[in-house]
């Protein structure tokens, strides 16, 4: 991050918090993919598919994130498809 900051006119910790949270981002695309392509799919699977190795801690950060938990959305989702994911 030191070599890459100062050319984008970013202080290293700046950077290092922009890096943080694009992977936290594309995790939870990620969760968003597996929730709504495997509705059968356990959470503590997905969970652990995103790099989260607590689960509680994916329902957390999911919900943060989201504003629902995991299975509201998942819910929201299929309700909004009629049903059918």
């Amino acid at each position: 991050m030191e070599i890459v900051a100062p050319f984008g006119g970013v202080l290293p910790p700046r950077c290092a918090h922009h890096a943080r949270l694009s992977c936290h981002f594309q995790r939870m695309q990620h969760a968003a993919k597996l929730l709504t392509a495997w509705p059968r799919l356990a959470f503590d699977t997905i969970a652990e598919r995103c790099g989260y190795g607590d689960p509680a801690g994916f329902h957390k950060a999911f919900r943060r994130h989201v504003g629902m938990t995991p299975r509201d959305w998942r819910a929201a989702q299929s309700a909004a498809s009629g049903g059918i994911i």
